[in-house]
């Protein structure tokens, strides 16, 4: 099943872990869309193993990119992604709050930030940083925050600079095909 997730990594570009609608790595494991948890399935060990399995992947990163939701990224998406981040456009910093605002100075002044809260998911769905989930001492889960160079640097992604419009364009049309196979359209973080 590992293959199967990897195989529509690369051919899409990027996978949702759960959406009963759009494609899933949920879905894809269990054979059939879940809604609610999928905790409670009977594939629930295989879905657990294969979201452990390729989140170790060196080609793929999670990133919240679409409807807010979690989705698995495949590398060949990271540089659009990171350019859409580094943009700071208005619909990325309108209405930010002081607190998110001051954690992202900090993070692209290059520190690396384990945080929780609003400010934090807030920062991830504006693609201003890159989010990783870390497990602390004290079993707590935190989100540790980086800038996108800090981030490309670690993962030989290219800063090159491009349109961010043809970076938008690239995540769009995987949006707009999933639309057509689905009859669901997805929101992009600047879809409004």
């Amino acid at each position: 099943m590992l293959d199967a997730v990897r195989g529509t990594l690369e051919r899409e570009g990027m996978l949702l872990v759960q959406d009963a609608r759009l494609p899933s790595l949920v879905t894809l494991v269990a054979g059939e869309a879940i809604r609610g948890s999928w905790w409670g399935h009977a594939k629930s060990e295989a879905i657990f193993g294969v979201i452990q399995a390729i989140e170790d992947d060196p080609d793929v990163a999670r990133f919240k990119v679409l409807d807010g939701k979690v989705a698995l990224v495949h590398r060949a998406l990271w540089s659009a992604l990171a350019c859409i981040g580094r943009a700071q456009e208005p619909w990325q910093m309108r209405d930010l709050g002081p607190f998110a605002e001051a954690l992202l100075t900090r993070v692209d002044g290059g520190e690396r930030v384990q945080e929780t809260g609003p400010h934090v998911k807030e920062l991830e769905r504006r693609l201003l940083v890159v989010g990783d989930q870390k497990h602390v001492e004290t079993g707590e889960h935190r989100t540790e925050l980086v800038s996108w160079k800090v981030f490309a640097k670690e993962h030989d992604v290219s800063l090159r600079r491009r349109s961010t419009a043809k970076a938008k364009a690239e995540l769009e049309e995987v949006r707009d095909r999933w639309a057509e196979q689905t009859g669901k359209r997805a929101k992009l973080p600047w879809d409004g």
